[in-house]
Order: structure tokens, then C-alpha cells, then sequence
């Protein structure tokens, strides 16, 4: 499912490369690959809720020689426009579809990659999109005060409060007039709020579940994880 690491939608920037029998991850903080038959399905998921929709390309896996299952998901990160960079995800995903269904000869894979097996991810903390939908009153709170300090130190007035007690407009404002420094603060609190309106509409459902199959089902604690392993894929 999408999560948020320390502000950012990934948890890992790297290279993945697609030999003939398997694919290689290179990254920062974890470094993995896996065979063509390790890999079962492949599936283009939502990102973190957002205005323009996000995608992912979630990949579920198992070593059964480990024991071992899970999900990650790729996306693609090059300093581009944003629908750029949806538009490149999505043509990650073909490319991965078509690796996965066109078998190969296998080719031994170069140094250093040719060491790495499948992947052993440690604890990687991640926050649902749930939990920061709880929090857009405290940053409405934030960017209201924030606008306000900016609106006063312009010397933009707030006539509202002086036009409530005095029950008149001050000399030089318009008669309808409650401040430009007001419209600072409620454009900047509409642009937060619109911000936030996706995540309201978010629905936790996991995109792909890890499964080891029947034999192996005192093995599938890992199917209800509460966070995605996210990398994150820079070329290809």
C-alpha cells in the first residue's frame, strides 16, 4: 500500500536493471534481485493520493528456497515534470510485463551484481496516508499563522476586527472590505485544504498481497504487513 517515509513517497533511490532471467536492484539501502520465476504477479498501483494521480508498479515475489515472500514497488524518479514522470512509470510497468512474459536464456549477470539474491529488507517505518489526513487541522493551524506573520509584515491591513468594534469601515477602506491581509490567509488555508481533498477520498486496500502458496501458509504472516517496502527506480 503507499506510504510516506520521512516526507517523501520513497523509501530508496537506486537503479533496476533487467537482465535476461532476472531482474537487479541497486540502491542506497537495500540491494536485491530476483528471477523471473520468483516474481508472480506485476501490477499498476496508486502512488500517494494526490490531485494529479501517482502510479507505482508493485511486484510481489517469493523464494521459496528461503521461505520468503513480500511486495516493493518502483517508480520512476528523473528530474522531470510531473506527468513526465507518471507517463515513464507506466512505459516501467510495459517493459516489466513483457520481460515477465518472454522467457530468456539465462545469462550470467556482471559484477557486482551477480552476488545479490533476493530481497532481506529490515524494519522500514513507514506513514499511511490515513495518518496524515488526521493532521491537515494542525496544518491549516501552521499556514494560517505563517500567512498572517507574512500579511502583517507586507503592511497588509485586517479591517475586519476594527470594522466589528467600531461598526464602521476605517477611513480609506472600501465599504466591503475586510483586509487584504484576510485574503492572504484564507488563499493560503484553500490551497492547503485542496491539497488535502484526495486524501479524503484514500481507501486503505492493499494493491498486491506476498503469498508462498498452500504449502507454505504457516509462512504468510508477511501478507498483512502494514506498510510497502518502496524503492525506487531511476533508470532502467
Amino acid at each position: 500500500m503507499p506510504r510516506t517515509y520521512e516526507g517523501h513517497s520513497h523509501w530508496d533511490l537506486g537503479f533496476l536493471f533487467l537482465r535476461s532471467d532476472r531482474i537487479c536492484y541497486w540502491g542506497e539501502e537495500t540491494r536485491f534481485a530476483l528471477r523471473r520465476d520468483q516474481i508472480t504477479p506485476i501490477k499498476l498501483g496508486p502512488g500517494m493520493p494526490s490531485l494529479l494521480r501517482w502510479h507505482r508498479v508493485y511486484i510481489a515475489w517469493r523464494d521459496m528456497e528461503r521461505s520468503t515472500c513480500g511486495v516493493f514497488s518502483l517508480a520512476c524518479a528523473t528530474p522531470e515534470a510531473r506527468l513526465s514522470l507518471s507517463a515513464r512509470t507506466k512505459g516501467l510497468f510495459g517493459q516489466l510485463l513483457i520481460w515477465h512474459a518472454t522467457p530468456a536464456g539465462a545469462r550470467p549477470p556482471p559484477e557486482p551484481l551477480d552476488c545479490l539474491s533476493s530481497p532481506q529488507f529490515g524494519s522500514v517505518t513507514g506513514i499511511s496516508p490515513l495518518t496524515l489526513r488526521k493532521r491537515i487541522l494542525k496544518q491549516m493551524y501552521l499556514f494560517g499563522l505563517l500567512a498572517a506573520a507574512v500579511a502583517v509584515v507586507a503592511g497588509l491591513p485586517f479591517h475586519l476586527f476594527d470594522s466589528l468594534l467600531q461598526g464602521q469601515s476605517l477611513p480609506g477602506a472600501h465599504p466591503d472590505s475586510v483586509g487584504p491581509g484576510w485574503y492572504v490567509v484564507t488563499v493560503t488555508l484553500g490551497v492547503i485544504f485542496l491539497q488535502y481533498i484526495p486524501y479524503f477520498f484514500y481507501k486503505e486496500v492493499p494493491v498486491l498481497q506476498a503469498d508462498l502458496g498452500p504449502a507454505a501458509a504457516p509462512i504468510r504472516s508477511l501478507e498483512n504487513k502494514q506498510h510497502t517496502r518502496e524503492t525506487e527506480t531511476v533508470s532502467s
